[in-house]
């Protein structure tokens, strides 16, 4: 089962969603075609009240209203939670009902935890036919069983810091002076981005926002910490980044978070027109990329992220392949004027580049792990671990491949391509990443330019993901 339902796969799903606010436009189309088809059917879409801080959800409302889609049907599970906590403190969203009245909709409200008030208003909503769609406010609160009292998001935090120090040891434990300890094997990158956060927010310039991930862009660390330069502006993506470019305008370093699905696709536009194109210092964080975002499903697996973000004009993108890269990553993203995107993963990943005694991080210069003369493998991300498993594999056959991490894709090292072309004469990328625009793409471009070698590119093949293991995925979508 798909971590968010996909209606290709799943009998009776008359719509894929995972994108919150997306669903109720989908909804609305429904609706409109049931009139163009004068065919008598109800539309019904479920809608979280976190969710209605998503400025699409607002669109879709007047147009219902602009319509009179009375045989449409919007619910709303106002019990005042998402994920990072309560809607009053991340983003006030009341009085609800009163803002979708004035949008036209006959609102009705009831009890959540009445199943024959829910019922009734049910029954009101079929039987009003006139110019006017219809509202369910389900109101309900923290009450019942005290097991069930906790929230969902104070649940996910404590299962996550549970999972976390299960698998590395305590947030603290894993840092020695800023540098990873040789004893951990794994770590996520985004763990060691909300470590770097932490470490460098002592500029006072550094501000960030958060749209409701807190707990899964690690910015909660810089929170604690530095409450008074963190903004939630909840479940509103396009305009987190306005505010950070408005920041910007007033001199501060603002660092915009999200996962990578929403940081690269939901708010193209306004990264480009809005941070790109004025040159202004925003930082976006996007993680939960590609393949390891496993379980989320293909909704949530963003594979066009880099490519989207290294079209952009004067953008810099970086992608670390381990816990201490991303810190030196995010010490030279802060550092440097103009925008920059970074991406990062939560499946952990082995850190490698403390075996490099001369381990140096610059933006545009790729890192060489292994040297070699037959043949040149050119990974970025969570595939440079596993380009250093191919070398290995490669050197029991006498094979010899220079493993280079390419941890920026904008600006790529030309003159690392370039040479690799020339002294081993072939070239091998790897990418959690369609081969179309990212890192396989950005060398094809060099390599034909400069020094036409044999490049075969690995990555996804212009396909969605799908939901599953992340090792399960990556081995389903290499065979």
């Amino acid at each position: 089962m798909s971590g968010h339902m996909e209606m290709r796969y799943v009998p009776g799903v008359d719509m894929s969603t995972g994108s919150l606010g997306q669903g109720i436009s989908a909804a609305v189309g429904m609706a409109m075609c049931a009139r163009v088809d004068r065919k008598d059917y109800r539309t019904y879409c479920i809608v979280g009240d976190g969710e209605i801080e998503e400025g699409q959800v607002w669109e879709a409302a007047m147009c219902a209203g602009h319509y009179s889609l009375d045989h449409f049907t919007l619910i709303v599970d106002n019990n005042k939670l998402q994920l990072d906590g309560k809607t009053e403190r991340i983003m006030g969203i009341e009085p609800v009902g009163e803002k979708f009245s004035s949008f036209g909709f006959h609102v009705i409200a009831c009890n959540g935890h009445d199943v024959e008030s829910i019922s009734d208003a049910l029954e009101e909503a079929i039987a009003h036919r006139g110019s006017l769609p219809s509202l369910l406010q389900i109101r309900s609160r923290e009450r019942g069983f005290p097991v069930l009292k906790m929230t969902i998001a104070s649940t996910a935090v404590i299962l996550q810091r549970k999972n976390m120090n299960r698998r590395t040891g305590s947030w603290r434990s894993r840092f020695v002076n800023g540098r990873v300890n040789r004893w951990q094997i794994k770590i996520e990158t985004r763990d060691s981005y909300g470590a770097a956060l932490e470490e460098y927010g002592s500029d006072e310039r550094v501000v960030v926002l958060e749209a409701d991930l807190g707990e899964c862009t690690q910015t909660v660390r810089f929170g604690a910490k530095y409450p008074e330069r963190f903004f939630e502006v909840g479940i509103a993506e396009a305009n987190m980044i306005g505010i950070a470019a408005g920041f910007a305008t007033c001199g501060k370093i603002a660092i915009a978070n999200t996962f990578a699905v929403f940081a690269a696709g939901r708010v193209y536009d306004q990264v480009r027109n809005s941070c790109a194109y004025p040159h202004l210092n925003v930082k976006i964080h996007g993680t939960n990329a590609g393949l390891t975002a496993a379980k989320d499903g293909a909704t949530h697996q963003m594979f066009e992220d880099l490519s989207l973000m290294r079209e952009i004009p004067g953008m810099t993108v970086l992608y670390p392949c381990d816990a201490n890269e991303t810190r030196e990553a995010v010490a030279a993203m802060l550092a440097h004027e103009g925008p920059v995107y970074l991406r990062t993963d939560h499946t952990p990943a082995e850190v490698v580049t403390n075996r490099i005694p001369s381990y140096h991080f610059e933006i545009g210069k790729a890192v060489t792990l292994r040297e070699g003369e037959d043949v040149t493998i050119i990974a970025t991300g969570l595939m440079v671990q596993q380009a250093l498993l191919a070398a290995l594999a490669l050197a029991e056959e006498s094979i010899r491949a220079r493993v280079l991490d390419m941890h920026t894709i904008k600006p790529l090292d030309r003159e690392a391509v370039i040479r690799a072309a020339r002294e081993t004469g072939a070239i091998v990328t790897v990418e959690e990443h369609s081969i179309n625009g990212g890192l396989g793409g950005a060398v094809a471009e060099v390599v034909v330019e400069n020094c036409p070698v044999p490049v075969k590119r690995i990555g996804m093949q212009d396909v969605f993901g799908r939901s599953g293991a992340a090792q399960e995925l990556l081995d389903f979508f290499t065979d």
